[in-house]
């Protein structure tokens, strides 16, 4: 979001491992959707059936890959329904829809969150929506980040919020991260 801090060298380093790519988005005007961007730039490194568009602060939780598994048999999106819209947190679509799409990741400020235009094209597919029983959005999350990092205090499900911070420190941490993590849990 634009916090202080370029912490792609060390996410690089610690991602190694885990056969991750990352890569540099192109650079954005205030005209242009930097998701949009971003998505379409990362399309071009897979060539993979399908495609899973998914947030930081998704979880699945017990028989969700199976799940998944199964309903790919019969069915071309796989997602969840969160306050009655397809929710990018958790979206598996097959390639061929995709490119049957304009490929619009963006949104329309005046009516639509991002991934809203490309969301609006889906609903010409049946789609299967996952049960919330096998995953967990705790929503949120990068606003409260934000208000973090800008020296402001965050304002959504504090409770959550301060639990997910305390599993971020049980992991390996960017120092600014940890200091910023630790001073919020002293206050």
């Amino acid at each position: 979001m634009n916090a202080n801090g370029d912490y792609r060298p060390w996410l690089r380093e610690v991602m190694d491992k885990d056969n991750f790519i990352l890569i540099d988005n192109d650079q954005v005007t205030a005209k242009d959707d930097w998701r949009n961007v971003a998505v379409n730039k990362a399309l071009k490194y897979t060539d993979a059936e399908w495609l899973w568009f998914t947030e930081q602060d998704f979880f699945p939780k017990k028989d969700f890959w199976e799940l998944v598994e199964k309903d790919s048999e019969e069915f071309n999106i796989i997602g969840v329904n969160i306050g009655e819209r397809l929710h990018p947190c958790c979206l598996f679509v097959k390639r061929e829809v995709v490119n049957s799409t304009s490929r619009n990741f963006g949104g329309d400020p005046d009516r639509l969150d991002h991934f809203g235009l490309f969301q609006e094209e889906l609903k010409n597919y049946p789609i299967k929506y996952l049960p919330e029983r096998v995953y967990y959005h705790m929503n949120g999350l990068s606003q409260n980040l934000y208000l973090l990092q800008n020296d402001q205090q965050p304002n959504f499900r504090l409770d959550e919020f301060k639990e997910y911070i305390i599993k971020c420190l049980e992991v390996d941490n960017h120092p600014d991260f940890k200091n910023l993590f630790e001073k919020y849990l002293s206050e």
